[in-house]
C-alpha cells in the first residue's frame, strides 16, 4: 500500500468523516477523493517515465523508450519524429503501429518550422498547424503518415524537433487528457534531447562525427585498466591519410574536408559497434579494437585501408581518391609498460609504413609465425 492509499484509508475511518458520510458523498468528496488518487497515480508514472527519460544516452535509445511510454498509453497509427541533426540536417524516426519502419521521408532541416514553434510552442492539431503555418510544400512529406496532432520538442537553444501523431488505432480522436500526457512527456523529452546533444557535442568532433581526441584518451585508459586486470587483448590503429598536404595543395582545403568526411565513414562502417573511432587531429584518425589480438587487429586495419583505398568522393565533378598509412599495436606481444608507450607503438608503426611506401599497415613488434602469415599475405611487414 502506498503512503497516498494509506493517508485516504485512515481519512475514511476518522469518526467525523463516517458520522458525516451521507452528506459527503452527495457533495462529491469521495469522487474528487478518487479522482485526486488517480491524478496522483498518473503523476507519479509520469515521474517515473522522466527517470527512465533522463537516464537514455542515445536520441535512438531515447526514442525507442518513449515508444515504449506511449505505447502504455494508446497507440498511434503513425508516429513520425523529426530531429536536429547537426551532421545532415534533420534526422526522422517512422514508425508504424509502433514498431520502426523505414521512412520515405526528405528533410533537409527543421529550421523553416523554428520562428512558428517558438511562437506558438505547443500541442496543436495538424489541420489548424497547416492553416496557420501557411507553407503548404514543406508539409507535404509529413502527410504520407496521416499527421493528426503536431508536438514541438522545444528546448534551451530552440526547435530540436517535432512529433506527429497518426490517428488512434482503435478510437479516432485524442482526448485532452491524452494530449495533455504527451505535453508533459514531451517537456521532459525536450530536456533529455538538449542533454544528449550537449554531451554529444562535448565529445564528438563537429566535422566528422566521430570522437574527438580527449574522448579517445578517456576511453583508451578505462580499457587500458581492464585489460591490466582482466588480462584481455585490445588493438590500436593510428591512421595517417597519405600525402595530405599536397592534396589540399592541389584540390582545395574543401575537396580536403570532403576526404575527412568520407574517411570517417569509412573507418565507422569497418569496425564492431563496440570499438571506438576517433578523429585525432587533422588529418590522423585512431581506433580502439576491444578484445583484439594481432591477427585481428591486422584483419581490421587491412579491411580500414582497403575501403579507403576503394573509395571514391565526388567532388565538383572530379572523383578524388586518397590512401592511408596505418600502425598498429597490441597488448598481445611486447606488453609495453604504460599507455604512453602503447600509443608510442602503434605511432612507430605508422611512421614505419610511411617510410616503406605509405598505402599500407604495419604491426609493430616482432613475431615469426605474424611475419611469415604477412608475408604471405603480401602486405606489410613487422617493425
Amino acid at each position: 500500500m502506498t503512503n497516498n492509499q494509506s493517508a485516504a484509508k485512515r481519512f475514511s475511518e476518522r469518526p467525523e468523516v463516517l458520522q458525516n458520510y451521507p452528506l459527503l458523498q452527495n457533495l462529491g468528496v469521495f469522487d474528487h477523493i478518487e479522482d485526486l488518487k488517480y491524478q496522483i497515480r498518473d503523476l507519479e508514472e509520469l515521474l517515473q517515465e522522466a527517470s527512465g527519460i533522463f537516464s537514455q544516452k542515445t536520441i535512438d535509445g531515447l526514442m525507442d523508450y518513449i515508444v515504449s511510454c506511449i505505447s502504455n498509453k494508446f497507440i498511434p497509427t503513425d508516429l513520425t519524429v523529426v530531429l536536429h541533426d547537426r551532421n545532415t540536417g534533420a534526422k526522422v524516426f517512422s514508425y508504424k503501429n509502433l514498431r520502426k519502419r523505414d521512412t520515405t521521408i526528405v528533410m533537409d532541416s527543421i529550421k523553416p518550422f523554428e520562428d512558428f514553434f517558438l511562437r506558438f510552442p505547443n500541442t496543436i492539431h495538424f489541420d489548424l498547424f497547416e492553416y496557420q503555418f501557411n507553407h503548404p510544400e514543406l508539409l507535404e512529406p509529413l502527410k504520407e503518415y496521416h499527421p493528426q496532432i503536431v508536438v514541438p520538442v522545444i528546448g534551451m537553444a530552440g526547435l530540436y524537433g517535432l512529433i506527429i501523431f497518426g490517428p488512434k488505432l482503435l478510437e479516432s480522436q485524442y482526448i485532452d487528457e491524452e494530449i495533455g500526457y504527451i505535453d508533459r512527456l514531451m517537456k521532459f523529452t525536450a530536456i533529455a534531447i538538449q542533454n544528449i546533444m550537449n554531451y554529444q557535442n562535448a565529445v564528438t568532433d563537429v566535422k566528422t562525427g566521430l570522437y574527438n581526441h580527449s574522448f579517445f584518451m578517456k576511453r583508451l585508459h578505462e580499457e587500458w585498466s581492464n585489460a591490466e586486470r582482466y588480462r584481455s587483448d585490445i588493438g590500436l590503429l593510428i591512421l595517417d591519410i597519405d600525402h595530405f598536404k599536397t592534396f589540399n595543395d592541389r584540390y582545395g582545403h574543401l575537396a580536403g574536408d570532403e576526404v575527412i568526411i568520407s574517411i570517417a565513414e569509412c573507418i565507422r562502417d569497418s569496425v564492431r559497434t563496440g570499438d571506438v573511432v576517433a578523429r585525432f587531429g587533422g588529418e590522423e584518425f585512431t581506433v580502439l579494437l576491444l578484445h583484439s589480438d594481432r591477427i585481428k587487429t591486422w584483419n581490421s586495419a587491412e579491411r580500414i585501408r582497403r575501403r579507403i583505398q576503394e573509395t571514391e568522393v565526388l567532388y565538383r565533378d572530379e572523383i578524388l581518391r586518397v590512401t592511408v598509412s596505418i600502425g598498429c599495436a597490441t597488448l598481445s606481444y611486447q606488453v609495453p609498460d604504460t599507455m604512453d608507450d602503447f600509443i608510442q607503438n602503434a605511432d612507430s608503426a605508422l611512421y614505419k609504413a610511411k617510410d616503406l611506401g605509405r598505402n599500407r599497415c604495419i604491426m609493430y613488434g616482432e613475431s615469426l609465425l605474424f611475419t611469415a602469415l604477412m608475408s604471405e599475405s603480401g602486405v606489410g611487414v613487422d617493425c
